[in-house]
């Protein structure tokens, strides 16, 4: 698909990646893989083990350097910009594997990078030197917000490592969030959820776009959750864009459900 095909002239896409590849010791990570995000939609990104998803989110967020092609964020190459300086831009990230600090409280975790945006002294903060009362209210206030909003409230003042695997995982997503990005990277969100929790997390989604109009990119297997909360999809396989459009195009394309979701019974699997 090429970028004339993806946005119009008079309507800049949030996120554009273009003609974008890597490899790794002549392993072929991304090939000429090209799609736009649109400011307030949850795009989702699918595809087996090793099919360049992580990578992609990789080069999104500067971990590292693609060989070739840009990547474009408000109409601005990325390209030289640092990991530090693409959050103070507004992209924000989670990981597949859980990093909080789970010495500090529930409430604690997400003052963290509240701090952090007000360009304070964090690690210092984070275990209890002496504070501004003025900031330190204000990151509290804030983080209180969030954890309202992903109905975490009653666990603020519980230590985030004695949380189960499900409330980590929305820990982790409240401090994605208290970085106030635009751009939210989400990394196998739903990985250890069970199906109550990923029910949960899929009617929170949404609501974070909305009320914090925050677009959202979504990696994840659970291919029930991504069919249901995605706007758009793109499906890759071996590094190359196979698939592109709705839930309902890309689950119903046949290349998707042999490369993917398996050609027998595809269809239930994505709609359950």
């Amino acid at each position: 698909m090429s970028s004339s095909e993806m946005t119009s002239p008079e309507e800049t896409p949030l996120l554009e990646v273009r003609e974008l590849s890597i490899s790794f010791g002549g392993l072929q990570a991304l090939n000429q893989v090209s799609f736009a995000v649109e400011e307030g939609e949850i795009f989702g990104l699918i595809g087996p083990n090793g099919a360049g998803k992580t990578t992609l989110f990789n080069c999104v967020s500067g971990l590292i350097q693609a060989t070739s092609g840009v990547i474009h964020y408000e109409g601005q190459p990325l390209d030289g910009l640092p990991i530090h300086a693409r959050s103070l831009v507004g992209i924000a990230r989670t990981f597949q594997n859980l990093n909080l600090f789970h010495g500090l409280t529930v409430l604690e975790n997400l003052m963290v990078p509240v701090e952090v945006r007000q360009r304070r002294g964090f690690i210092a903060d984070a275990f209890r030197a002496t504070r501004s009362r003025f900031g330190e209210s204000q990151a509290r206030e804030e983080a209180g917000a969030i954890l309202h909003l992903l109905h975490l409230g009653d666990l603020r003042d519980v230590m985030a490592g004695e949380l189960p695997v499900g409330l980590q995982r929305r820990v982790e997503l409240g401090r994605a969030v208290a970085q106030r990005p635009r751009l939210l990277l989400l990394d196998e969100p739903a990985s250890g959820l069970d199906g109550r929790e990923t029910a949960e997390l899929g009617a929170l989604l949404p609501r974070i776009a909305r009320q914090l109009s925050v677009t959202i990119v979504l990696v994840d297997h659970d291919m029930a959750l991504v069919m249901r909360v995605c706007d758009r999809i793109c499906a890759l396989d071996f590094g190359q864009v196979i698939a592109m459009g709705t839930p309902a195009e890309v689950r119903n394309d046949p290349t998707v459900m042999s490369a993917y979701l398996g050609a027998s019974g595809a269809v239930q699997v994505a709609q359950r």
